[in-house]
């Protein structure tokens, strides 16, 4: 017996330090008390639980103080609480509805009589459940009106937490570097932690808040729930938002849906700078369409769901670059002169007559090199480098940009196409009615046009598709939960989220990418700096960022009653060490 218990406290220490980071599938609970008319509790009371959908039965009797508890419950709509006890009418309370990571209240009051009575008690009002067991600042989002709205980018519910109380929601003027985006309740936006099915789905490969690995599509969620403040120490990482999202499930019976959401240029209006240089409103046509399907594979034990979402982008982003001035690709270098009212502020667009030619003659008196044209042997710039310019860049068509004096803008409105397909398959299998499996996959398929690390895809109009973001992220997790006995459950899980984004570079032109002319700008001549006349170019590279998760959480209950303290548990939660997150 000493050494039986002398092994069970090694374990357990072992247990407390490979706790760092486990999760395992994000589940629910149940808990409540039976009581008589009088509010007496009653002891040893037969209280049932049913997955309606599935036919998942639990079962378990009410302690010394009328309490019962069901933990790691597939949190979802549609449960039944079947309760009896000697002496008493039998009680049923249907449509209880179990939202993920919290635990729920549902108590029962049984009446006088046979047992052969029966009272039928809907909980369908009863879906807010007042949470009296912790202290934890959070929400439930109901996932049934999240299906119906028409969200923009419905590869993933987390761009409605933009619209939650706390959540800090910023643009590039008063947030250049997208430091605060994503804040939540004053914590970093690199804070917050996402789960999908209890695996770790944040996106640390670009750091950007609100973002899943391999995507979590709308139309594929069960149970959305976000807590602010006050998470428990099963949250996992970080002092922000704590998201909590669960994959639908197969039932009994059939389900399924389609859809298909249209956004068009005919309804977008044109941007003010487009206008005001007379160039056409970008295009903006972007079609998200899906479909899913849910069932039985074997009746009340073998479940499966599928979803397929698509998205197919053709628009276009209004962008400017800078080109050189016509007299530039003429060959002839301007400088801003000394003449009444001219300052380093002077532009060929305000005041002309402060732009002077610089000429070979004032470039010698300079003691410059006025260059030799290697094709005539002639003092002067070099023809081949001239009519390359002429080819390659674009005449200017915004002189508000550019230094106004040698190089100006050039605005164009550049496509971005893009194209995605994310596909996600669960498997649930009961193998007894303390025992179940479930699997489940994303794979994610994303090429589009790199407007985020460039200003647009390509460079010029005409140019051919030159820089691309292609993501082939995905995750998968499995998990085994067994309720020990009425009070103790264990769970264990293994699953990895493997970020992998490639940026290749298709078309590299030669030529310049800027100009800089120095203090030909400033209102003297002084030593002429020449245009950069390389192309540093942006190399294609890939990079992956894998999180592998492993571990098993055994869960204890010890209940008093509940409207003192709630329940007692005691956790022991493990993961090995080489299960860290690599990055």
């Amino acid at each position: 017996m000493k050494q039986a218990a002398l092994a069970v406290l090694a374990v357990s220490v072992l247990f407390s330090f490979w706790s760092i980071g486990a999760a395992g599938q994000e589940l629910a609970s149940l808990t409540g008390v039976v009581t008589d008319p009088t509010g007496a509790v009653i002891l040893d009371a037969n209280v049932q639980l049913v997955d309606s959908k599935t036919n998942a039965t639990y079962k378990t009797k009410t302690n010394s103080v009328g309490a019962y508890t069901f933990v790691k419950l597939l949190p979802g709509p549609g449960y039944q609480l079947p309760v009896t006890s000697e002496g008493f009418e039998a009680l049923k309370i249907s449509d209880i509805y179990i939202a993920v990571g919290a635990t729920h209240t549902t108590n029962a009051q049984l009446q006088v009589g046979k047992v052969s009575e029966k009272v039928q008690v809907s909980a369908a009002d009863e879906s807010v459940s007042l949470n009296t067991t912790d202290t934890v600042i959070g929400n439930d989002i109901d996932m049934r009106g999240v299906h119906e709205l028409p969200i923009e980018a419905r590869e993933s519910p987390l761009a409605l937490l933009d619209q939650q109380p706390g959540v800090v929601d910023t643009n590039v003027t008063n947030d250049p570097n997208s430091s605060r985006e994503g804040a939540v309740t004053g914590a970093r936006g690199d804070q917050n932690n996402v789960t999908l099915d209890g695996l770790d789905v944040n996106d640390f490969s670009t750091g950007q808040a609100f973002f899943t690995v391999g995507d979590a599509p709308v139309d594929s969620i069960q149970e959305f729930r976000a807590e602010t403040a006050n998470p428990l120490a099963a949250s996992g990482r970080g002092s922000g938002a704590q998201i909590q999202l669960v994959t639908k499930s197969g039932t009994n019976k059939w389900h399924g849906s389609a859809f298909e959401y249209l956004r068009n240029t005919v309804t977008e209006a044109n941007t003010f700078f487009n206008d005001r240089d007379d160039i056409p409103k970008p295009k903006l046509n972007r079609n998200s369409f899906g479909a899913n399907l849910g069932g039985p594979i074997k009746k009340d034990k073998l479940f499966f769901f599928f979803n397929y979402q698509g998205r197919r982008d053709a628009r276009a982003d209004s962008v400017i670059t800078i080109v050189p001035l016509d007299r530039f690709r003429n060959g002839n270098v301007s400088y801003i002169n000394s003449n009444a009212g001219c300052s380093n502020l002077s532009r060929i667009n305000t005041q002309p007559s402060c732009i002077s030619l610089l000429s070979t003659a004032q470039i010698r008196a300079q003691g410059l090199d006025p260059g030799q044209d290697p094709n005539t042997g002639l003092p002067g710039p070099d023809s081949s480098l001239l009519s390359f310019i002429s080819s390659r860049y674009p005449h200017a068509n915004d002189l508000t940009v550019g230094d106004g004096v040698n190089t100006g803008g050039f605005r164009f409105n550049a496509p971005v196409g893009r194209s995605i397909n994310d596909y996600v398959t669960r498997i649930d299998y009961n193998l007894t009615d303390k025992m179940k499996l479930f699997g489940r996959v994303s794979i994610l398929r994303d090429n589009g046009g790199d407007d985020q690390n460039f200003l647009a895809p390509i460079q010029f109009p005409g140019d051919p598709l030159t820089r691309e973001v292609v993501d082939t992220s995905y995750a998968y997790v499995v998990g085994h939960t067994w309720a020990i006995s009425n009070s103790k459950v264990n769970q264990f899980f293994y699953g990895e989220t493997r970020s992998q984004l490639n940026f290749p570079l298709l078309f590299n032109p030669a030529g310049t990418n800027a100009f800089t002319f120095g203090s030909l700008s400033g209102p003297f001549l002084g030593q002429q700096v020449p245009p950069n006349a390389g192309l540093s170019p942006f190399s294609s590279f890939a990079t992956t960022s894998p999180t592998f998760a492993a571990g098993t959480t055994f869960k204890w209950a010890a209940l008093s009653s509940p409207s003192a303290r709630g329940p007692r548990r005691f956790l022991i939660s493990t993961l090995p060490p080489w299960a860290w997150d690599k990055i």
